[in-house]
Parts: structure tokens; sequence; C-alpha cells
């Protein structure tokens, strides 16, 4: 189906992930987060096998991510003196390209189109034959089309 009004909760990454592909199959996407703006934390994600880089070329934020990438170098296990005893190359543990959650997050919010609600969520959802009415924890109350 196109041309749908869609609610999503969470700006994360699934959520503006999800509103790229509802909007570039003709829908339009607005996403609540509970958040004041998009949280800059977390830990490292990985992205490994042709598949994964695909999906990212595809979506057409494989450039930034690689130029964001971490560039995790090799772990190296050392005794008590600093002496190397071994190490273990990046790629075990960071796949092909490895980005800060945060910094993936901001990248995804920035290629989505959506319509952002920051500081917000959703209470409630009550489906009609009109539309779906929508409550939220500080804004008015709504009545839409979203799916």
């Amino acid at each position: 189906m196109r041309d749908l009004a869609i609610l999503i909760s969470g700006a994360g990454i699934a959520g503006p992930a999800l509103a790229h592909w509802l909007a570039r199959h003709g829908n339009h996407p607005t996403i609540v987060e509970r958040a004041p703006d998009i949280r800059p934390g977390g830990q490292a994600v990985d992205f490994r096998g042709a598949p994964q880089l695909e999906v990212l070329s595809r979506m057409g934020i494989l450039d930034p991510v690689r130029q964001a990438q971490t560039h995790m170098g090799d772990i190296r296990i050392v005794n008590e003196h600093g002496r190397r005893l071994s190490s273990l190359p990046s790629e075990a543990f960071s796949g092909e390209v490895e980005i800060l959650r945060g910094t993936l997050s901001r990248i995804l919010h920035d290629a989505a189109p959506a319509e952002y609600v920051f500081g917000d969520s959703i209470t409630a959802l009550t489906e009609t034959a009109d539309g779906v009415h929508v409550t939220f924890e500080r804004s008015a109350p709504a009545r839409s089309t979203w799916s």
C-alpha cells in the first residue's frame, strides 16, 4: 500500500530505518521519540558481509557509515611488563564496518524522510472507522489516518 500516514514509536535504529523504507515506497512516516533528541550513546554496531553492506548502499548511507567507522585496531594481549603475548585481528570483533550506535542513529535520522516528534511518547491507540486516535504523554490527542 502507498500514501499511508504511518506512526512509528522510537527514533533509535529501527524507527528511522523503517521510516526510510516506508517513505521510499510512497508512505509518510512520523516518528515519536521519548528522548528530547537523538540519543548519542551506545555501543558499536557491526556490519558483516555483502548482504549487510548492500542494504546500507541501497539506503544511500554506506558512504557516511564508512566515513564514521571506528577503525578498531587489533586487540593485543600483553603480560604485566607490556610485552605482547598474542593479538587478535579486529575483524574477529568489529566486522567489515563498525560504527558507534549513536553515530549510526544520527546518520539514519538525517537520511530518513520522516517527521520527528521528540520529547513525547504514545500512551494509547484507538482504531475507529475513520482512522486511529492517538493519545500522547505530552501532546494533545490526535486523530489521523496513521496505520
